[in-house]
Parts: structure tokens; C-alpha cells; sequence
């Protein structure tokens, strides 16, 4: 196990997986663990939930829609967790 500091470039490709894979982050933390194996799973999942998430700048979208739902990863987005009538329309214009 590492008990060093995290670096940028960690952080960014950390970031960079979590992106690519916000539908299924325990993938993501394995991916991104395949990576860098010197970092735990525990301590990569430590270091999005305790100190990426809650950043403002963070800018990582974590929603997947479909013909018959919508879902919204409630602990790391703040976008409306009801179906709107927006939803609806943004979906049908999607899937058209």
C-alpha cells in the first residue's frame, strides 16, 4: 500500500475514469486501481467520496436515462431526483 500523497495526475485520471464509467463507480475504482496499483480500493473510494466529490468543480455528471426511467446517483449530483415533465421531453427528443 502507498500512505503517499495523492497527486494531480491521480486525481485527474481519477476523475478522467469516473467520467467514463458514472454509471458503475465500483468499476471505475477497479478500473482506475488496475491503473494504479499502488492505491487501494478503499483508499481510491475514500478519495472520491471524502475529497473529490464534495468539490463545486468537480464537474462530473453522474446520470443515465433510458426509454422508461431516469436515474439521477442522488449522493453525487444535485440534478432533480423527480420526472418532470422537461424529463419527458428531453427523453422522447433522445430516443426519437
Amino acid at each position: 500500500m502507498n500512505n503517499s500523497r495523492w497527486t494531480k495526475k491521480e486525481d485527474k485520471k481519477l476523475l478522467e475514469i469516473i467520467s467514463e464509467n458514472a454509471n458503475n463507480l465500483t468499476h471505475a475504482f477497479r478500473l482506475f486501481n488496475a491503473k494504479f496499483p499502488n492505491r487501494s480500493i478503499l483508499a481510491i473510494q475514500y478519495r472520491w467520496y471524502a475529497v473529490l466529490r464534495p468539490n463545486p468543480n468537480t464537474r462530473v455528471c453522474l446520470f443515465t436515462a433510458d426509454k422508461k426511467h431516469v436515474n439521477i446517483n442522488s449522493k453525487n449530483s444535485k440534478a432533480p431526483t423527480k420526472k418532470f415533465s422537461l424529463w419527458k421531453k428531453l427523453l422522447d427528443l433522445i430516443f426519437k
